[in-house]
């Protein structure tokens, strides 16, 4: 299946790219194809296989292929994928959004933030870089792997970021403990769900700002959104961390009222929850009480 001529050339380009880091590639056994076809190509063993499985396929596209490359990253056979998406662009077979998604989640779980880096380029010169779907992907990638700069550059390019591309640069400002911009962002967001609420929660919590932590729990129930399992641990740990006994009890009644008490059938999945919270309650109480004797 060929495409047309104008891509032809992006992908040789791609394939340029890919020779020019070819001690990268070697690293995780990635074939590196030149820019125009050669024998080189085939004496690679994962090639080779790849290319004798694609003989034996009825139909070869980039819906099919892309099938077989995430079936090869659900197996976490992820240096395979990337064989795989390595032969698509031999073929001439244009990448899809959904292509680039499981390619770079492969990145991830390598750890090969160079790799990901290079499937990003590619990404940009088929101008694919602007949807949301490769965004977020190539976010969650940069987040994941620590370089928030590049995080920054993904989401400009976004066109239309969704709750998921807002959530994931959050989530990397505060892991860069660069609080002040995550809130900016996640006020700027078109719309907010539980999972952001959360990230914002656990968050602040997990780098000592726990007051904020507590803020935003607060306004998340002023604002009318329903708590998740995961976000009244989170709020309860952040009002243990500053003392706040009355307000982390007001957070297990609140609990209660959402989701039952232990032992109620409706919610029995959720008893080991209740634990958590009664022992964080013990845990406020224990510091109060010490703090009472220290006066």
């Amino acid at each position: 299946m060929k495409i047309a001529t104008g891509r032809h050339y992006l992908i040789r380009d791609f394939y340029a790219l890919l020779h020019n880091h070819s001690t990268e590639i070697k690293r995780i056994h990635i074939p590196a194809p030149e820019p125009q076809p050669c024998k080189s190509d085939c004496e690679s063993n994962a090639f080779s296989n790849a290319l004798q499985l694609l003989d034996e396929m009825s139909r070869r596209d980039v819906v099919s292929l892309t099938a077989l490359i995430g079936n090869f990253a659900r197996q976490n056979q992820h240096k395979e994928a990337i064989t795989w998406f390595s032969t698509m662009l031999h073929l001439n077979i244009r990448p899809n959004e959904y292509t680039f998604g499981t390619v770079t989640r492969s990145c991830v779980l390598l750890k090969d933030l160079h790799l990901g880096q290079q499937f990003h380029a590619f990404a940009k010169k088929i101008g694919l870089n602007s949807n949301v779907f490769v965004g977020s992907a190539m976010l969650d990638l940069y987040v994941k792997l620590s370089n928030v700069g590049d995080a920054e550059k993904a989401f400009k390019d976004t066109y239309e970021p969704n709750v998921v591309s807002y959530t994931t640069l959050i989530r990397g400002y505060i892991r860069e403990r660069r609080l002040e911009e995550a809130i900016r962002i996640f006020w700027s967001m078109p719309e907010r769900n539980v999972v952001s609420w959360n990230n914002m929660i656990s968050g602040c919590s997990q780098i000592g700002y726990n007051e904020e932590a507590v803020n935003f729990f607060v306004e998340m129930l002023r604002e009318g959104v329903m708590p998740s399992d995961c976000t009244f641990p989170c709020a309860m740990i952040a009002a243990a961390n500053i003392g706040a006994l009355g307000m982390g009890m007001s957070f297990h009644a609140c609990a209660v009222k959402f989701f039952g008490g232990v032992g109620d059938k409706r919610h029995g999945e959720r008893d080991e929850i209740y634990r958590v919270l009664n022992f964080i309650i013990e845990l406020v109480m224990d510091r109060q009480d010490t703090s009472l004797a220290e006066f």
